[in-house]
């Protein structure tokens, strides 16, 4: 299953997607991250393997593909995720897509059907709070 988002940040777009991918950063505006560690590779590089650690589990990120400044693939083998984030400047504002491609087995492909609102609604959470971070700091 795929979910497709598109937003504006009113920022450009070199500086828009250096902030997105500074492990850094990321717990300013993703709240329930406490930490992103580099655990393996070059940072920002492809393969690089990250921690994202939330207060109660943690996540395993790896960079599947990158182009700097318009595009970062990010794999997250416990999850069965793909996340394609994809930045194009624009008169001094990015527009940003985000597709999210669930790899999950046919019999609980139905349970993503019926979650798909609360999935859209959860990235949107998540991209609204860094659309912020970037348009406020």
């Amino acid at each position: 299953m795929k979910i497709n988002l598109k937003f504006v940040i009113n920022k450009p777009q070199e500086e828009t997607i250096l902030t997105f991918i500074d492990p850094t950063i990321i717990p300013k505006w993703l709240k329930r991250v406490n930490e992103v560690k580099l655990i393996e590779g070059i940072r920002n590089t492809k393969d690089a393997k990250y921690k994202m650690i939330f207060s109660d589990r943690e996540i395993k990120q790896v960079i599947l593909n990158v182009n700097i400044p318009k595009e970062i693939i990010y794999h997250y083998p416990e999850l069965k995720r793909t996340v394609t984030h994809k930045f194009k400047g624009h008169d001094h504002h990015t527009h940003y897509d985000i597709t999210v491609h669930y790899q999950v087995p046919w019999y609980k492909h139905i349970y993503y059907v019926l979650l798909r609102n609360k999935l859209i609604e959860n990235i949107t959470n998540d991209i609204t709070a860094f659309k912020n971070y970037m348009e406020n700091k």
